[in-house]
């Protein structure tokens, strides 16, 4: 029999290993590959605010637009989400966090792209 705590973990990647995800990753391979653009840019110092204003965007215009601007909107911020990650300094790691915010963001986008 399965323990509730044994569920419990698995629900919540207690097992997972993001240095094992890593080495076997394809797309973790292009973490870092725009580093050398993330030192030299005028947009790299100011990432923070620029995730603030497009978060803002969305929190703001969701109850006054159509489901087709916010999507695109979330395609705006997911560009936003993978050029900080090409950007990055490889080898920080990848923490459960991030496949949940990934999970959340693949489930908004589909369902915006399937009004009901």
């Amino acid at each position: 029999m399965v323990s509730p705590i044994s569920i419990w973990r698995s629900l919540m990647f207690g097992g997972f290993s993001p240095q094992e995800w890593g080495r076997g990753s394809v797309l973790h391979r292009f973490v870092g590959w725009g580093s050398h653009w993330g030192q030299g840019s005028l947009l790299w110092p100011q990432f923070e605010a620029v995730g603030t204003a497009l978060l803002a965007i969305i929190f703001m215009a969701a109850p006054f637009t159509s489901t087709t601007m916010l999507g695109i909107f979330m395609l705006l911020c997911g560009a936003f989400w993978a050029l900080l990650t090409l950007a990055d300094q490889p080898g920080k790691g990848l923490t459960p966090i991030h496949v949940l915010v990934f999970a959340y963001w693949c489930i908004s986008a589909i369902a915006v792209g399937f009004p009901r």
